[in-house]
């Protein structure tokens, strides 16, 4: 709370919203490493759901770089795999969304960001199949196979089938793959966010079960920094086995699940 506090304070000069003249327009993104202050940038911030959401995503990030800088941990150590990386960020998504849901002063309010918090979570389907779409693209190209636009449609609704009703061959839903932005900006990123938010699905549910201990421990993991694999540092902080795929599923499903039943019931 205090790196937050911190970051958040416009007297340290480490926020940059506000729009003027020949200024990008861009999603918001964070920067720092140890041995300076993490900044933050959103493009066009106005305050609605989305733009907050992303400063929470993005200072998931800019927390964590400081609180490595706190914890004098080695610059070799400061960066890790994108999807570990991804994961605490997007924990920090589900927090403030479940924190809106479980606060707001009106039924429609709670309604609004119930359905948002469940959108939230269930984007692990919608990264799985355009981080398999994707991938499915390149192995074409590697094997010499070209993919023109009707291909490249064909293979969306074919694979979109297997995680929702609205694609197959009468879908209406056309032209998905050109929408995800990162397929062109960042190509083979996506899946970071598929991994990433299993993770961050289990943390929440391991926040729930003991929110003291999880608070302790996670706190510890972000400070540590990256100076062993990922599977040896969730497993010594917070109990995760990262090789159990089936748990990491059953544990995001029971979550997901959940929130599905509470927004039923509203």
């Amino acid at each position: 709370m205090r790196e937050l506090r911190a970051l958040l304070d416009p007297a340290n000069g480490r926020l940059d919203l506000v729009a003027r003249p020949n200024r990008v327009d861009r999603p918001g993104f964070s920067t720092g490493s140890v041995g300076y202050p993490s900044m933050f940038f959103q493009g066009q911030f106005e305050g609605y759901v989305e733009d907050v959401v992303i400063l929470a995503h993005e200072a998931g990030h800019a927390v964590q770089n400081m609180l490595m800088d706190s914890a004098k941990v080695l610059p070799r150590y400061a960066g890790g795999p994108s999807y570990f990386t991804e994961s605490f960020a997007l924990l920090s998504e589900l927090l403030f969304l479940e924190r809106q849901t479980k606060s707001a002063k009106s039924a429609e309010a709670r309604h609004f960001f119930a359905r948002r918090l469940l959108e939230d979570g269930l984007d692990l389907f919608r990264n799985g199949l355009e981080s398999l779409v994707e991938q499915e693209i390149y192995d074409s190209t590697a094997a010499e196979r070209t993919l023109d636009a009707t291909a490249l449609e064909a293979l969306m609704q074919k694979r979109g089938e297997s995680f929702s009703l609205w694609f197959g061959p009468t879908s209406e839903r056309q032209f998905a793959w050109v929408q995800p932005l990162q397929l062109y900006t960042r190509p083979l990123y996506r899946v970071n966010y598929v991994i990433g938010k299993l993770l961050a699905l289990r943390y929440l549910e391991l926040y729930h079960e003991s929110p003291d201990q999880f608070t302790q421990r996670y706190g510890a993991l972000l400070r540590n920094g990256y100076d062993a694999p990922p599977q040896e540092l969730l497993r010594r902080f917070l109990g995760v086995d990262m090789s159990d795929a089936d748990a990491l599923v059953a544990s995001a499903t029971k979550v997901l699940e959940r929130w599905v039943a509470e927004y039923d019931v509203r």
